[in-house]
């Protein structure tokens, strides 16, 4: 009977709860992220400029990437409010509660994020700001041209 409860005793501290297992992916996720974003908006700032640093086609993959882990943030903070009320007894009102807030932290996370992803320009865009990059480009060397010019003249 004691090697039974030691058994048994053991093979709760190993199982790790469900909400520990959920909550630690969603962690994970929100790393990606923060890994990610970062990348995605200096990709996008660039292109927005007209710069050609970027390819459009690996910061839209990108974004479509963030995006992605985002909906999995979501997902999974859903399914961590959700555990466990279908259960009878039903989770004890402190777990309801940290089950809250897990997903209040989640839902802030990703909308704090979100706001920080600028759209990237279409392909007509992009080609008229690259355009209008190297116009302005080409001002900016002509007038430093002239500017050199009226030194060496008077030098």
């Amino acid at each position: 009977d004691t090697l039974l409860k030691r058994e048994q005793q053991i093979d709760e501290k190993e199982h790790t709860p469900d909400i520990v297992k959920l909550y630690e992916k969603l962690r994970l996720c929100m790393e990606k992220v923060d890994q990610k974003a970062p990348e995605y908006i200096r990709m996008a700032a660039s292109l927005n400029a007209g710069e050609t640093t970027y390819s459009l086609e690996h910061a839209s993959d990108l974004r479509v990437e963030v995006q992605k882990v985002y909906e999995l943030i979501d997902a999974l903070s859903k399914k961590i409010l959700t555990l466990g009320l279908n259960q009878d007894p039903p989770p004890h009102p402190s777990n309801l509660r940290l089950q809250r807030m897990i997903r209040y932290s989640a839902t802030l996370f990703v909308q704090e994020k979100l706001l920080g992803l600028m759209s990237l320009p279409t392909k007509e865009q992009f080609e008229e700001l690259k355009k209008k990059r190297k116009e302005e480009m080409e001002r900016k060397r002509a007038v430093e041209r002239q500017v050199l010019f009226f030194f060496q003249s008077f030098c």
